[in-house]
């Protein structure tokens, strides 16, 4: 994975660091940014065993029901059945990950779909709720969080308290996409956590600008063009 501008630069370099240089990182910017897509990419990277400089024994992945928690129970199957709908953004990156590992071949989605699959078997990829975050400890573990604006201040705060030893917490969001109906650009989650940890030593903070936008030139325009303020 390569940075294709100055901010993927700035980010990728904070997801990277060491986790006792810098635990924290948030990542915010508009649509198509690829904020999921390099905090995936950086997770995996450490997470996988390559002998000394394997970082961490897992990424864990999760996102907020905006609806609200407790409707996962009116979802059929197990909880991941339940969270998949929610993380498919995550599982999007994922696959377009897995083909730059195996060279950017075509392979057929079956054979993606196996590899993700393992991931999870193995313990590599974990999905989590931010339901049932209460009272865990996640030691040596690479934290992936999306769509930080529809969560509210108490649960990043819950959340990031999970952090044990070794862990790196990554909070991605974007303050122009709020869907939460009790949610405004001030009271969020991903304002109030990025004012309150300026200056701090242990978080880095990279705002992606529109201009940065690497999805496609309908993206790019969209996020431009469209955006509701």
């Amino acid at each position: 994975v390569q940075p294709k501008n100055a901010s993927q630069t700035f980010a990728l370099w904070a997801l990277m660091q060491p986790v006792e240089e810098i635990p924290f990182v948030i990542l915010k910017g508009p649509a198509g940014t690829a904020k999921t897509f390099l905090s995936l990419a950086a997770g995996i990277d450490q997470a996988y065993d390559v002998g000394a400089h394997k970082a961490y024994d897992s990424v864990l992945i999760s996102r907020n029901n905006v609806m609200a928690d407790a409707d996962f129970g009116y979802l059929p199957g197990e909880l991941e059945d339940k969270m998949n709908p929610l993380l498919a953004p995550f599982y999007d990156n994922l696959e377009s990950i897995l083909r730059c590992l195996n060279g950017g071949e075509k392979e057929a989605n079956d054979q993606i779909q196996m590899q993700i699959e393992d991931m999870k078997e193995s313990g590599i990829l974990e999905i989590a709720s931010l339901a049932y975050m209460r009272g865990r400890s996640l030691n040596e573990a690479f934290i992936i969080v999306d769509e930080v604006q529809n969560m509210s201040p108490l649960q990043v705060l819950t959340l990031v308290t999970r952090a044990g030893m070794g862990a790196k917490v990554v909070l991605c969001g974007d303050l122009d996409q709020i869907d939460a109906p009790n949610l405004d650009r001030e009271n969020n989650a991903l304002a109030y956590v990025s004012e309150k940890m300026k200056n701090s030593p242990l978080c880095a903070q990279i705002t992606f600008n529109q201009d940065e936008c690497v999805r496609s030139p309908l993206a790019w325009e969209a996020a431009a063009k469209l955006t509701i303020r």
